[in-house]
């Protein structure tokens, strides 16, 4: 349940802030990377303390965690594209359909990796 809710919250910043970035004229994926890199700062530290409550070497956390997030951004770079050019949605709508497979694998990957008590 706190993985949903700070997700939720997070997703909620970073979809702001896309549409921010579109509405001030940027291109969708140059939103997408600043957005990115926005809620990156912020997520790390809600996750780990937050969510997981973990306490395990920070370092290697912050690692795995950006290399989690790193794949999730990149699912982002790819499948909002594909469905932004091809299939014609808006930009922003495109990043809610691919956040669903990136919520799933994001949760699955911080719980049982990043921040997995050892």
């Amino acid at each position: 349940m706190r993985y949903a809710l700070s997700g939720v919250l997070a997703q909620v910043l970073y979809l702001g802030l896309i549409a921010g970035g579109l509405a001030a004229g940027l291109h969708y994926l140059v939103a997408i990377v600043a957005a990115q890199a926005v809620v990156l700062a912020v997520s790390f530290p809600v996750y780990r303390r937050r969510v997981f409550h973990s306490t395990g070497p920070v370092g290697r956390q912050l690692v795995t965690f950006l290399g989690v997030w790193g794949v999730g951004a990149a699912m982002s770079l790819v499948g909002v594209p594909i469905l932004v050019e091809v299939a014609g949605l808006h930009p922003l709508l495109a990043q809610v359909v691919v956040l669903g497979v990136i919520f799933v694998f994001s949760f699955v990957s911080h719980q049982q990796v990043t921040f997995r008590q050892r």
